[in-house]
C-alpha cells in the first residue's frame, strides 16, 4: 500500500510539471543521494578530525615554547661542543677554569686528553642534534618512542649532574661544606657559575622541549594507536543504506 501511494505521488508531480514520472523519480532519488552523501562525508570527516582542517589540540600553547626551548638547547649544546673541540685541537684558554686532574691532563698534552676532548665534543654535538630532532622534519625517520626516551634520559642526566654540581659547589663556596684537602676556589666558581650551570640550563631547556614534543604529537600518536585496537562494529554509511533501500522492491509489487 505504501509503495502504491509513493508511485501515485511521483506520477502526479510529473504530470504537473509536464515531466514523465520516471524522470521525476530518478531526479528526486539522485538529489537525495547527493544530499545524503554530503551529510555522511561531513560526519565521517568530523569523526576523524578532518573537517575544516586539522583540529587544534588543547595543549597547542606548548607548541611555540617547545620549539624555542629546543632551538635554545641545541645552541647551548653546539656551543659547548665548540669549547671542547677547541681544547681538543690544542687550545689552552680557560683550561685553568676547569681545575683538578682534567687541567693537569690537558696541560701535560698527549693523545689521551685529545681523545677525551673529542669524545666530549661529539657527545655534546649529539645532544644538539637530539634537541633539533624534536622540532625538525627529519625526525620522522626516528620512532616517536625512541626520540622521547632518548631526550628524556638526556635531559634528566643533564639536570641531575648540573644541578648537583652547582648545589655542592655553592655549598662549598658558602662555607656550609668543608671538603678535605685543598680546594681551587677560582675553578670552583667557574664550575658553579659557568660550566656546571651550563649543563643545568641545557638540561632544563631540553626537558621543556621534550615535553612540548610529547604534547604536540600525543593526539596523532593516539589516532595511530587507536587503529590497532582491532575491528569495531560500525553502522554502514547513509549512502550505502539508501542504495540498498532503492534496490529493495516495493512491498506492493
Amino acid at each position: 500500500m505504501t509503495g502504491w501511494l509513493e508511485q501515485r505521488s511521483v506520477k502526479r508531480i510529473g504530470e504537473t510539471l509536464f515531466i514523465s514520472p520516471p524522470m521525476v523519480e530518478i531526479h528526486f532519488q539522485g538529489s537525495l543521494a547527493k544530499l545524503l552523501c554530503r551529510i555522511d562525508t561531513g560526519a565521517t570527516m568530523a569523526r576523524a578530525g578532518l573537517d575544516d582542517g586539522p583540529p587544534v589540540p588543547a595543549a597547542s600553547g606548548w607548541s611555540a615554547p617547545g620549539t624555542v626551548t629546543a632551538y635554545a638547547a641545541a645552541v647551548l649544546a653546539f656551543g659547548y661542543a665548540l669549547v671542547s673541540l677547541y681544547w681538543a685541537v690544542g687550545g689552552h684558554a680557560l683550561v685553568s677554569t676547569i681545575g683538578g686532574y682534567v687541567e693537569q691532563l690537558a696541560r701535560r698534552g698527549g693523545t689521551l686528553p685529545v681523545l677525551i676532548a673529542l669524545a666530549a665534543a661529539l657527545a655534546k654535538a649529539a645532544g644538539g642534534l637530539l634537541a633539533l630532532a624534536l622540532v625538525r622534519p627529519w625526525r620522522r625517520g626516528v620512532p616517536r618512542r625512541w626520540l622521547l626516551a632518548g631526550s628524556a634520559a638526556a635531559s634528566a642526566l643533564l639536570v641531575v649532574y648540573g644541578g648537583l654540581s652547582v648545589l655542592l659547589g655553592a655549598l662549598v663556596l658558602s662555607g656550609v661544606i668543608h671538603p678535605a684537602g685543598t680546594v681551587d676556589r677560582a675553578a670552583l666558581r667557574w664550575h658553579v657559575g659557568v660550566w656546571d650551570l651550563w649543563f643545568l640550563v641545557w638540561g632544563i631547556l631540553l626537558a621543556l622541549a621534550t615535553a612540548g614534543y610529547w604534547r604536540r604529537t600525543a593526539a596523532r600518536a593516539g589516532r595511530d594507536g587507536g587503529g590497532q585496537q582491532g575491528p569495531q562494529l560500525t553502522k554502514p554509511p547513509l549512502t550505502a543504506r539508501f542504495s540498498r533501500a532503492r534496490m529493495r522492491p516495493p512491498s506492493g509489487a
